[in-house]
């Protein structure tokens, strides 16, 4: 009986609002279509990790490239210098939860002092977010009221590689972005976290994406520029 409760609450507070907004993210890229954008947004997810993070903004430097990142507030509190490198080079900073917990197995109570927590750290840091991912792209309702009243815009992804897996070859990630990503999507890559030194390949296969990406004409946005 017990079993049958918790499966019911966990797909009406979870799931049901997981597959709510994976469905509306189709219609915003249908969207981005149908308006004609010309911009790819290349997004990370799970840093600030004080080794390959500042690799990424090398990359992205080097090519003239702007990103929006997705950061874990505590990981961002112990890398305040590279928060502001981030900053510097004008990319624009998204939320990504406070400690990387996946909200579907979180009680209202602590995601409440999830948000509370990290809108503080990203306020002592000088960061006003404007857009928050869920990690894994999973809601919660109470995470959907607590997004609600913070005025977050939420932002998932069309492009999603693998490249946090232990064995992925930087390679393979290149081949699936060049395959995979057209003008309007939003691609979800990773700058912390993952197994196996797994962003160092993500920085590998920027390498190779981006002078491909230049060559042919595409341009990048920020999601602060996508939703102005």
């Amino acid at each position: 009986m017990w079993i049958i409760v918790i499966i019911l609450y966990l797909i009406v507070y979870g799931i049901i609002p997981t597959l709510f907004y994976r469905i509306w993210n189709r219609k915003q890229k249908k969207n981005r279509i149908e308006k004609e954008i010309e911009n790819i947004y290349l997004t990370f997810d799970d840093g600030v990790d004080n080794k390959y993070t500042i690799e990424v903004l090398k990359v992205l430097k080097s090519y003239q490239v702007q990103a929006t990142f997705f950061v874990v507030a505590e990981f961002a509190k112990n890398n305040p210098k590279i928060i502001k490198s981030i900053k510097e080079d004008g990319h624009a900073i998204g939320l990504h939860s406070l400690q990387h917990k996946n909200e579907i197995f979180q009680a209202p109570w602590n995601i409440k002092k999830d948000f509370t927590k990290s809108m503080d750290i990203l306020k002592e840091l000088g960061i006003k977010p404007k857009f928050f991912r869920p990690p894994w792209g999973h809601f919660s309702l109470a995470a959907i009221k607590e997004i609600k009243k913070l005025d977050l815009k939420i932002v998932l992804w069309n492009v999603i590689v693998g490249d946090w897996k232990a064995n992925i070859e930087s390679t393979t990630i290149a081949d699936r972005l060049l395959r995979e990503t057209e003008k309007g999507d939003i691609i979800c890559l990773h700058d912390g976290r993952g197994k196996n030194d797994a962003p160092k390949r993500t920085v590998e296969a920027l390498k190779i994406v981006l002078p491909i990406w230049k060559s042919q004409g595409i341009t990048f946005g920020t999601l602060e520029e996508l939703y102005e």
